[in-house]
């Protein structure tokens, strides 16, 4: 089973945006959508069953995309995900009280029964797998442990996923077997799990629940008190009940340093927020509120991790709205 559509075949504004809501809403689940430009919208969505998955390639302009509470109240149907690779544009991302900026060549996870927001500010080209929960639990245990992260698909499986993708799209164009698009479903399948697996060992490597609790209680206290300035390994090993010792030997596992990892997390909130539309808050604002007590310091530290200052980001998002 395959899908195709195009805005090019619509003839008012009005219709090019109610017939890509359905298209978006018939390929994944219901979304609302809104535009950041009415009237020079335009977007194609083709779609392809592979076996117990769907493979689909998105392009459009400037979107955002939001799955609201009321979507929630009847679900037709079984929890599903999506995993998402950005092509050319970063894309911004919030569910499950995380927000992550992920970058044009990652892959992200979004699980289809929680709110979620998700937008990019400039014209965008994804591919997006639409897998049923039943089946990526045969794969992962408690798949939502991996909402709102993002995988490298630059390099390593990584980047073998993504190079596989664009040579099942390929070859989608004329193949019509149901046996070769189960094979490529279930291929698929298979390396985003290693995937999935690779990473976590880097990251919880040697591996064991009690760190992965650990880790993830201490980005759940660090999310919610991000306003705070004054938050250290000492302020977050005593809210997480473990030595300071040992959050550095967490944090020593990933990579990164707490500290590194702690401004990040302050960076791409504050690049999340920005990027919503009709963002109204000042930029000393926006600093204290991800836990910066100087601007300055905040615009540089912005500029170093994005390319782009916050006052530069924040006139890119209104003029893609006005």
């Amino acid at each position: 089973m395959s899908g195709h559509f195009t805005t090019r075949n619509t003839v008012s504004v009005q219709g090019n945006q109610n017939q890509w809501r359905q298209a978006i809403s018939e390929t994944y689940f219901q979304l609302d959508v809104r535009f950041a430009s009415h009237e020079r919208f335009e977007g194609s969505l083709n779609s392809w069953q592979l076996g117990d998955i769907t493979l689909s390639q998105l392009q459009s302009t400037p979107a955002a995309y939001l799955r609201l509470p009321q979507h929630l109240q009847h679900l037709p149907g079984e929890e599903a995900f999506l995993l998402t690779l950005p092509l050319d544009q970063p894309v911004a991302f919030s569910q499950v009280q995380r927000q992550i900026d992920c970058a044009a060549g990652n892959f992200l996870l979004e699980l289809s029964h929680e709110p979620y927001h998700f937008s990019y500010a400039k014209a965008n080209r994804l591919w997006v797998l639409k897998i049923p929960h039943p089946v990526i639990s045969r794969h992962l245990h408690l798949p939502e442990r991996y909402v709102a992260q993002s995988w490298s698909g630059r390099d390593g499986v990584g980047l073998l996923l993504q190079q596989y993708l664009h040579m099942c799209g390929q070859q989608l164009q004329y193949n019509t077997d149901p046996a070769s698009r189960q094979l490529m479903g279930k291929q698929l399948l298979e390396l985003f799990t290693h995937l999935v697996q690779q990473s976590e060992q880097r990251l919880l490597s040697p591996a064991s629940d009690t760190r992965r609790a650990h880790l993830q209680r201490i980005e759940h206290y660090v999310r919610h008190h991000l306003d705070n300035p004054d938050l250290d390994p000492h302020t977050v090993a005593a809210a997480c009940h473990i030595s300071v010792r040992y959050l550095h030997d967490l944090f020593g596992d990933t990579g990164t340093s707490f500290s590194q990892w702690l401004k990040q997390q302050r960076l791409a909130t504050a690049h999340h927020l920005l990027s919503r539309p009709h963002f109204q808050q000042t930029l000393a604002a926006l600093a204290y509120q991800v836990g910066f007590t100087d601007q300055a310091n905040f615009s540089r530290a912005f500029k170093q991790a994005f390319g782009l200052s916050p006052k530069e980001v924040l006139q890119q998002q209104r003029a893609q709205t006005t």
